[in-house]
């Protein structure tokens, strides 16, 4: 093995080893080559994703519902990650813009959230983007309205599932609490105790 091959292999380990999607595009905002945290999008067959667009590869719902394909809609106009990748094509960093995407996974159309990085990528004379697809879905969804039980305060989670709300938060944000207790509720207790019968 030659000391070239050796070091393309190794810049594909660490590519590779990224847990976020990685997509290279060329100047027409297609696909030139992905990492394997793409492969989830994609498929595993690099020659599928040659030449997509990234609505497709993404499996954009706009792009299945459009006949002209990616780009072809009037939303793709505001496309944060189309817009992204054009502006680092031109030479133009993009950093960490937050996109909204309904994605169409299983057959079912999904609202996905992303933190989109590009910047320009220059490789053999070729001015390219390097785009950087961080899925926050789950920490989007934390937003959101959260039905919480007005008695014990605990969470409702999926069916009828309920949780503390620590056990939630330890879960979906790694947060760990640590117990007080507020100047009114110690009032409270306080009371409740000088009024025992001794």
């Amino acid at each position: 093995m030659n000391k070239d091959s050796e070091s393309c292999e190794f810049l594909r380990s660490i590519l590779d080893a990224n847990p976020n999607i990685i997509l290279i595009f060329d100047e027409q905002l297609k696909i030139v080559a992905a990492n394997k945290a793409a492969d989830i999008f994609i498929g595993e067959n690099p020659a599928v994703m040659q030449n997509q667009t990234t609505g497709e590869a993404l499996r954009c719902f706009n792009t299945y519902k459009n006949p002209n394909g990616c780009g072809g809609y009037r939303a793709c106009s505001k496309c944060v990650i189309r817009n992204a990748v054009d502006k680092a094509v031109k030479g133009e960093t993009s950093y960490r813009q937050k996109a909204k995407m309904t994605l169409v996974l299983n057959g079912e159309p999904k609202e996905c959230y992303f933190m989109i990085t590009a910047s320009p990528l220059n490789y053999q004379g070729q001015q390219l983007a390097h785009l950087v697809i961080e899925d926050i879905s789950e920490f989007m969804e934390m937003r959101e309205l959260l039905p919480i039980c007005s008695s014990c305060k605990k969470v409702r989670q999926d069916g009828e599932y309920w949780d503390s709300v620590e056990s939630y938060m330890h879960k979906y944000l790694d947060l760990n609490f640590t117990h007080g207790l507020c100047p009114e509720c110690t009032e409270e207790l306080m009371s409740e105790i000088d009024n025992l019968p001794n």
